[in-house]
């Protein structure tokens, strides 16, 4: 009970701390919808785009390294200080390289990637580099404060970036009335302010340290990962490219906010995740049934609250989209429960991935998902483009479920014993069946009856939350009185 109090409450912060920037993002949309243009919506989705492939290339999986090998220095503060300065130094290194080679060749990068020309190398591309750096160096620190269990650090400084850069990206977008440029522009002024005196702090607490050993220590194992990151955003993001390619920015700009609101869900799973990590790690290698049983419910905790965020985010979608966004933007209802789906294979990719993680594995990931981004590339030019994009939208679940399966082919033939003892997920299985079934069971009755007046639409929305809070009670009733029961007492 001890370890379910530990990741209700880690759970529960990071997900406040995770859910913030979205939880503003919902708040921000009517104002966003009124002041931006579906067209101006389409270009931040560009700079999004072209930040996810940035942090690629100025990163080089480091960040992964540094969560990885911080247990091995965690008891040695001067190792550990040493080693976070060198991780700093080295993604500084690696913007100045990349900020270099994009300055010589950015417009034929854009050129390549992009259709539109509407998205410029300057502003748009330079204002997104330069929060992307600095992004970045936020993401380390914060990797140190987590694993560090330092959960006031980590709480001050996502919530003081939250505020700064809601609040200039306000200003560029209502104030001034920039339009897309307020929105990109405000986002660089924000983190500029935050993180330029934060890592003068840093660097003023720990020293200035670089050491050779722990910058190709760093790279030995981050490459592997930038590479299968590489491939991941690759197809994580070939939707946004084709709807870019085969429609215009407005079909873009719509999607976008169909993915964002979807995107809560992901939030949830990040903050799971975070909150998990260092037990999981801490009793992957141990042969203690207790510890094993500690492994299994993890991924119980994991799964479970998955398909729960998945049809509270499909329940409240409906009226928010109706009553809160511009009706240019209500094309994105169609969109989003499909969307939503995407997490169910993204919780199994999550669960079998973590013994890839733990043992190093890394290469094995660029491998998985450049297969799946090749079956995904073949799946949307030769069958889904044909339903315009809500076949974009199925092509994204079955990339995922690609990915989910080979992940755990990979784990049958490297960590046999594993899938019996960590990864029997027994009933979960059922429950994740039935809310794919319950939910395209939704959609299809909204399809066929167009007619429905908004209520009988919102209800029906509504019932895969129903069926899964039955489903979760039969199977999972009795812990669930024993928990109800055990707070009633403990609050008496």
């Amino acid at each position: 009970m001890n370890t379910h109090k530990k990741y209700l409450k880690s759970t529960l912060i990071y997900t406040v701390l995770g859910f913030l920037p979205l939880a503003i993002s919902f708040f921000l949309s009517p104002i966003n919808t009124f002041y931006l243009k579906t067209e101006d919506f389409g270009i931040v989705g560009l700079s999004n785009l072209l930040g996810v492939y940035l942090n690629i290339f100025l990163i080089f999986g480091i960040d992964s390294a540094f969560s990885r090998y911080f247990f091995d220095f965690y008891k040695k503060p001067k190792l550990l200080n040493a080693y976070f300065s060198t991780t700093i130094l080295s993604l500084i290194l690696f913007s100045v390289i990349i900020g270099i080679l994009f300055f010589f060749f950015g417009h034929d990068i854009l050129n390549l990637m992009f259709k539109t020309t509407d998205f410029t190398l300057y502003p748009f591309a330079f204002y997104t580099f330069i929060t992307c750096v600095f992004s970045l160096i936020m993401i380390i620190i914060q990797q140190y404060y987590r694993n560090s269990e330092n959960l006031k650090g980590f709480a001050f400084i996502s919530i003081l970036n939250l505020i700064i850069v809601t609040g200039s990206t306000l200003i560029g977008v209502v104030y001034l009335k920039y339009g897309a440029l307020g929105n990109i522009g405000g986002k660089m002024i924000g983190t500029l302010i935050v993180m330029l005196p934060f890592l003068l702090f840093i660097f003023t607490k720990i020293g200035f340290t670089f050491r050779f050993s722990y910058f190709k220590k760093l790279l030995v194992y981050g490459f592997p990962v930038s590479l299968y990151l590489l491939i991941a955003v690759m197809f994580d993001n070939y939707d946004k490219i084709a709807i870019e390619h085969h429609f215009d920015l407005s079909k873009l700009g719509i999607y976008n906010l169909a993915f964002t609101i979807a995107s809560v869900i992901n939030v949830f799973l990040a903050a799971i995740q975070s909150s998990t990590y260092p037990t999981l790690y801490k009793n992957w290698a141990s042969t203690n049934q207790n510890d094993i049983y500690q492994i299994k419910n993890t991924f119980t905790y994991i799964h479970l609250l998955n398909c729960i965020v998945i049809c509270v985010v499909i329940a409240f979608s409906k009226p928010f989209i109706e009553y809160f966004i511009n009706e240019s933007y209500h094309e994105a209802i169609n969109y989003i429960p499909i969307l939503c789906l995407v997490f169910i294979p993204r919780s199994y990719f999550i669960t079998y991935s973590t013994s890839l993680f733990y043992h190093k594995n890394t290469f094995i990931l660029p491998i998985i998902n450049l297969i799946s981004l090749g079956f995904g590339v073949v799946a949307i030019n030769f069958y889904f483009l044909d339903f315009g994009i809500l076949g974009i939208c199925y092509s994204v679940i079955f990339t995922k479920s690609v990915q989910a399966l080979l992940s755990f082919i990979a784990v049958y033939f490297l960590e046999n014993k594993a899938l019996s003892n960590k990864f029997s997920l027994g009933k979960l299985h059922i429950i994740n069946l039935v809310t794919v079934c319950i939910v395209f069971l939704s959609i299809w009755i909204n399809r066929l009856l167009p007619d429905l007046s908004f209520v009988e639409s919102y209800l029906i929305f509504l019932l895969p939350s129903v069926v899964l809070f039955s489903i979760i009670f039969m199977f999972y009733g009795n812990q669930l009185k024993q928990l109800l029961s055990l707070v009633l007492k403990r609050n008496g």
